[in-house]
């Protein structure tokens, strides 16, 4: 085998590896962030019941969630996924079809547009609809967000990603 072989089998390696991981840890990620989302419940976290149950819309900012890449983002108009397994695996599919010769980012973007609320808080609630939110404003399932919580979590999903990716030939 030649050196320019050898390098090429090592560059193809490689790159297969990088994919493994990025599409690894990505995967991953995105789960994590589809389960923290909330869903919308019969009875709130206090035992009351929920004004504002609809069950027309359970797991609707769940399913709201779509993977792509380098902005090329195809929106599900409207999904709901209360359990958030499809939407998890949809974007796990996504993902796996990342090359680092291709996609130059990986985007996960929610298309409901109430998900700026549940992730920054700001809801604004009548007192006797208050069975959903905390007083500041955030969502009782979710009071510190869905992204930047997970998001802190990346250097050990990379981390992790990149360790089972060593086994890749």
């Amino acid at each position: 085998m030649t050196f320019a072989e050898q390098v090429s089998k090592f560059t193809q390696r490689t790159e297969r590896r990088l994919a493994r991981t990025v599409s690894g840890a990505a995967t991953k990620l995105a789960a994590n962030i589809v389960k923290a989302t909330p869903i919308d419940l019969p009875v709130g976290p206090t035992g009351r019941p929920s004004y504002l149950y609809d069950p027309e819309s359970v797991g609707r900012a769940r399913g709201g969630w779509v993977a792509g890449f380098d902005r090329n983002i195809n929106s599900n108009d409207y999904r709901l996924d209360p359990s958030g397994e499809i939407t998890s695996a949809a974007a796990a599919a996504t993902y796996a079809a990342y090359s680092p010769r291709v996609h130059t980012a990986l985007y996960l973007v929610n298309t409901v547009g109430y998900i700026r609320k549940l992730e920054f808080g700001g809801y604004d609630i009548p007192d006797e609809m208050r069975n959903k939110t905390l007083p500041t404003g955030f969502s009782f399932q979710a009071p510190y967000g869905m992204m930047r919580v997970n998001a802190k979590t990346w250097p050990a999903l990379v981390s992790n990603a990149a360790r089972m990716a060593r086994t890749v030939r």
